[in-house]
Formats: structure tokens, sequence, C-alpha cells
């Protein structure tokens, strides 16, 4: 990559190939949780038993998609579902590393709302700030509801940590209307998960 820009544009694809495509949860979340570990990419976390997991990796890269129901293909969209995306060695991808999880987690809601600007009826950036987690590199969280297809109103939760040249950033979706279902397992995946 040449530019700062062209990084960013490639992130931005990175996070509109892979932030949606999973299947959809159960209408109620279990109450059960068993934990996903991989000692491999050093991620770990609590998710609801009984759903599944679904993982890609690609040299440096790692994503892990949960839902209740089966995940067949990386296309599929979901409406409600966790997406952790672990990207090692960030500046041999993209010419740059960040100076922490503050400037990271900047670029990539700004990475977002450039995207729903373009692309969504309307969007809005909630509350952006330090996440209430026992995880290394200090991770920034932002709550973001936005307009999609078909007028549906979606509200997301982006967790962001950068340490050594690694980025990590989750996202944690439903529709509107149905998010305060799932606040308390996002949240318990912010304060327990472990990606460093």
């Amino acid at each position: 990559m040449d530019t700062r820009a062209d990084s960013l544009a490639v992130l931005s694809l990175v996070c509109v190939l892979y932030l949606f495509p999973s299947c959809l949860f159960a209408e109620n979340p279990p109450g059960n949780m068993t934990g996903y570990n991989n000692d491999n990419f050093v991620i770990s976390t609590p998710y609801p038993e009984g759903w599944f997991i679904k993982e890609y990796s690609d040299g440096d890269s790692k994503q892990v998609f949960i839902s209740e129901k089966e995940i067949k293909k990386p296309e599929d969209m979901f409406k409600t579902g966790i997406t952790i995306t672990k990207i090692c060695n960030y500046s041999k991808y993209f010419g740059y590393e960040f100076a922490n999880s503050e400037e990271a987690a900047k670029e990539i809601v700004e990475s977002h709302v450039n995207d729903f600007m373009e692309n969504a009826k309307d969007y809005y950036l909630g509350s952006f700030g330090p996440a209430a987690s026992n995880n290394r590199g200090c991770p920034f969280i932002a709550d973001l509801r936005f307009a999609g297809e078909g007028a549906l109103r979606v509200r997301e939760y982006i967790f962001v940590a950068y340490e050594k040249n690694t980025l990590v950033f989750i996202t944690m979706e439903a529709p509107d209307s149905e998010f305060l279902r799932y606040k308390d397992l996002y949240d318990t995946i912010i304060a327990s998960i472990k990606v460093f």
C-alpha cells in the first residue's frame, strides 16, 4: 500500500465484508455460557451454550463468527451477531501502526460512519470511550445506530483494542428494537474477552 488513504480503503472493505456474515441468534439468548478459545491467535471469550462458531484464517488475520444457527457461507448476512476480527502484524498489511487503542478505535469508527453516510439512510454515534474491560491494550467501545436495508434500524457495539502491532475489533449487533435483549451478553463479552 502506498498511502494511508489506500490502507483506510482496504480496512473499510474488510469491515464491510466481515461485519455482516452470520446467521440469526435465538430470540432470547440462552443463560448458560461456555467458552471459545484459540491459543494460536490468543482469543478467548464466553458465549452461550449451543451456539455455533465459524472461523476463518488468512495468514496473520483471524475471524470468528458466533451464532445460534450454523453459519454455512461467509456471505450470509445477519441481523444479530458477534464478529471477532484480529489482524496481527498490522503494519505489514496497512503500512503504518496506531499509537494506541484510542487512535485505532477512532479510525475504525470514522470508517464505519463514512460507510454509513454512503450506504445507510441515517446513523447515530452514541457513546464512545474506554471499555470497562479487563483486557490489555486499553480497549475502546463505540455504540452506533443506523438504518440499513428495508429501513431496519440496527444498533452495534464496536470494541477495538490495539497492542504491539495487533488490531482487534469486535462487532456485536442486533436490530435496535431487540438490542436490549442482547446487551447483558455483549457486556459480558466485552468485560471477559481476552485477545492478547
